[in-house]
């Protein structure tokens, strides 16, 4: 391991340590906020019918598409805010062996045209 992959692993820790610092107090602020309200009676349900309803709304966004163009292109944020994740999780790991791909995604052509 070269001077250079120990200097960039040692700041990468460092921001992963203050993003999850940061994502701690945000999560925390979050469920004080929420903790505040009432519980609605009909709120619940099914754990599996919500987890459902997420995934679908998730994957299809079939509300906001209804919005036509917007909802299409709130759609098109959503999958490059995954692409960029994605990209990000795998520059971290090449930080530290750089021959390392994401599986599926690693080797694949048009994956690698970002």
């Amino acid at each position: 391991m070269s001077v250079l992959q120990i200097t960039l692993g040692l700041i990468c820790a460092a921001m992963t340590v203050v993003a999850i610092a940061m994502l701690a107090m945000t999560v925390t602020r979050m469920i004080r906020t929420i903790r505040l309200g009432r519980p609605e009676p009909g709120r619940g349900g099914p754990l599996g019918t919500r987890l459902a309803v997420m995934v679908k709304e998730i994957l299809g966004h079939t509300r906001m598409l209804k919005w036509g163009t917007v909802g299409v292109a709130h759609w098109l944020v959503m999958a490059g805010f995954v692409a960029l994740m994605l990209t990000v999780l795998e520059a971290y790991v090449e930080v530290v062996n750089p021959e390392f791909h994401l599986p599926l995604l690693g080797e694949w052509a048009p994956w690698n045209l970002w």
